[in-house]
């Protein structure tokens, strides 16, 4: 008989993660502070508030001991997405910024998931330290918030399953012997980057603040700006648009594979791994088709080439919006609605669902499962032609196990099912059907805007209210990989 639910190291577990989240709405709450907002009380209550739950959660796990099993894993990892973002709208709530529960449940959501959508119309008025409380959602959700804990929970002896359940795709990789040797490296990569991207955005032009949010947002693949017309603002900073598309396409590779490259120096090795070509080769597809399309049947004069300026201007949009989308992060320096459908169309039903690398920050099915089922798809034609021989699959001249080709079926299985259902909830709600399918691919795939009226220039602020909690549920369960987040619907996880 299986053990029974250690619910005392649950509660342990997540209360200390929240108490993570208590302190950085308390930075937050110094930086709003230090420069005289409105919202500086609702951060400082909501800071409070946070810190008590967490403190409750706590000593609730008092003496809590023994192991973490999967079925404590699975429900932390999955538990603790949906109460940080509950305790993350307390401040878009309690400052009036956002004054309805459900629109600062879903901007919340939106954030720690680094899907981007917003239902805001005015990001410019927000004070301060909303903006930054903002960005730092993303920042926490990007890395993963499991991945943290391995780094500042040192009593968690057994992380493995809650590693497993965090990283992205239908594998995992270590990037040294002990997983919490693992974390602290991935922690490290992740705050070069970041700061990285802060130095180079105010080095180009940003202010220093819309620096430091940017930064947040882009290496998280999460997309919120400091502007409402997003990366497009700053139209007239060339250099700083493509360092933006340099960072969001590092936020699309593996983790694993960035830190072998900036820290190991090991290039050669890197570039013959078979998903990161696969990858970079999309992305330099995308923008060529792009590219060629919108230059030479532009939808309006204004993309008319006469000029190497035009020239460089077309193929610095194209390749921004491209990258943009396979990375999931949701910027644009223009907006793609404007240029021709099929554009578009290739876009959102297409590259967006496809999204980056596994064990990266962006969304999407993954590259590795894209390349997985193409080869199997492949094999199955030689398979019919030459019916007596084995054609096993591989990536990177490793075979791939049959049960996690099975796996990568079940997931896409699943993915579309769950896409249908998603489309279907919110054409019954009155959402246009178009609409509702980009909106379902869009949060699925945490890539941030849609189509029609919620394309990159709008808002979902006017989505009805039952189609944004159907959004947020697919906003949690593309984060976190599908089978995560199911499983603790499933009556086996809490039988005894």
């Amino acid at each position: 008989m299986a053990k029974l639910i250690n619910w005392k190291l649950i509660a342990r577990v997540i209360g200390l993660l929240v108490l993570l989240e208590a302190a950085l709405l308390l930075v937050t709450t110094v930086v709003s502070l230090c420069y005289g907002e409105s919202d500086t009380q609702a951060l400082a209550i909501s800071c409070l508030i946070i810190g008590i739950a967490s403190g409750v959660l706590i000593a609730c796990g008092r003496g809590s001991l023994g192991n973490m099993g999967p079925r404590e894993s699975n429900i932390i990892v999955a538990l603790i997405w949906m109460v940080m973002s509950l305790f993350g709208m307390l401040p878009f709530w309690l400052s009036g910024a956002i004054p309805n529960i459900t629109n600062a449940m879903f901007e919340s959501v939106s954030g720690l998931s680094t899907t981007g959508s917003t239902v805001l119309n005015n990001i410019e008025e927000l004070p301060r330290g909303l903006l930054l409380w903002r960005s730092v959602l993303q920042w926490v959700g990007g890395l993963g918030v499991v991945v943290l804990s391995l780094v500042i929970l040192p009593f968690i002896s057994s992380g493995k399953q809650l590693y497993v359940a965090e990283m992205s795709g239908f594998t995992y990789k270590k990037v040294a012997p002990r997983l919490k040797d693992t974390g602290r490296r991935l922690m490290t990569l992740y705050l070069t980057l970041t700061l990285a991207a802060i130095l180079t955005y105010w080095l180009l032009g940003m202010e220093l603040f819309d620096a430091v949010c940017h930064g947040f947002a882009t290496v998280s693949s999460g997309g919120f700006s400091t502007k409402q017309n997003s990366i497009s603002y700053w139209d007239n900073k060339p250099l700083l648009q493509y360092a933006v598309i340099f960072y969001m396409l590092l936020s699309g590779i593996s983790f694993v594979l960035l830190y072998w490259m900036l820290f190991k120096h090991e290039f050669r090795k890197i570039f013959k791994d078979e998903e990161l070509r696969t990858f970079l080769l999309i992305a330099c597809g995308t923008t060529l088709f792009v590219f060629l399309v919108v230059s030479f049947f532009p939808a309006d004069a204004s993309m008319e080439i006469h000029s190497f300026a035009d020239f460089e201007r077309n193929f610095r949009h194209a390749l921004f919006q491209s990258v943009s989308t396979i990375s999931s992060t949701g910027y644009y320096s223009y907006d793609y609605l404007s240029w021709p459908p099929i554009v578009w169309m290739v876009l959102v039903f297409f590259v967006m669902i496809i999204g980056g690398s596994a064990g990266s920050a962006s969304g999407g099915i993954k590259v590795s499962r894209v390349l997985l089922v193409t080869k199997m798809a492949l094999h199955e034609l030689n398979r019919r032609i030459h019916p007596n021989a084995v054609f096993p699959a591989s990536i990177n001249k490793i075979t791939i196990e049959p049960k996690l080709i099975q796996s990568t079926n079940s997931f896409f299985a699943f993915y579309i099912f769950i896409l249908v259902v998603g489309t279907f909830l919110m054409v019954a709600n009155g959402v246009e059907p178009f609409e509702a399918v980009g909106n379902a691919i869009s949060s699925l795939s945490n890539a941030g805007p849609s189509v029609g009226q919620y394309g990159p220039s709008g808002s979902f602020y006017a989505l009805p209210m039952f189609s944004k909690w159907v959004m947020m549920f697919l906003m949690l369960i593309g984060r976190l990989e599908i089978f995560t987040f199911l499983i603790i619907f499933t009556p086996a996880l809490w039988k005894k």
